[in-house]
């Protein structure tokens, strides 16, 4: 009976009971807000992508500019350049602040209709947050982040001359 009545440790089971799920949502928020820059991160890359797209010639196009060598290869890193921070790739950043991988970009010849180039970047997300990378990205820790820019010719194609 002098155990039910003990009082001893009541504020500290109830601090933990308290605690958790207002730890849980700040590092959930922290995860979110990680997430909503890299999203950002790559609409911004999308936009860089579709820029490439439409000066760099390809076959499809008649971009302004020709390129020596293989105009996807320069499209696909004019992508990856504007998202070094976020892979990793930089002489400043760490390796273990690597946040996306397996970028891919593509490029949609020109449309005679719109007059536009489109890019579409997609990118695998690392949820490094502890606890709430399984609540935002699920148990793998990895979210594909999908992301789409067009650039328009205002109705002119170029030519090199």
């Amino acid at each position: 009976m002098s155990l039910w009545r003990n009082k001893k440790g009541a504020v500290m089971v109830e601090f933990i009971i308290a605690f958790m799920p207002i730890i849980t949502i700040f590092l959930v928020l922290i995860e979110m807000s990680r997430y909503g820059m890299a999203k950002m991160a790559m609409q911004h890359a999308a936009s860089v992508s579709a820029r490439a797209c439409s000066v760099i010639q390809t076959p499809q196009n008649q971009g302004i500019d020709k390129v020596d060598g293989d105009p996807a290869t320069d499209i696909q890193k004019a992508g990856e350049t504007a998202l070094n921070v976020w892979t990793g790739n930089n002489k400043i950043g760490s390796k273990n602040a690597v946040l996306l991988s397996n970028v891919k970009v593509t490029c949609a010849p020109q449309s005679l209709v719109s007059g536009t180039d489109e890019a579409k970047v997609e990118a695998d997300y690392h949820c490094r947050v502890p606890l709430a990378g399984s609540l935002v990205c699920g148990f793998s820790k990895k979210r594909t982040i999908k992301t789409m820019a067009r650039m328009g010719h205002q109705g002119a194609i170029y030519k090199l001359q």
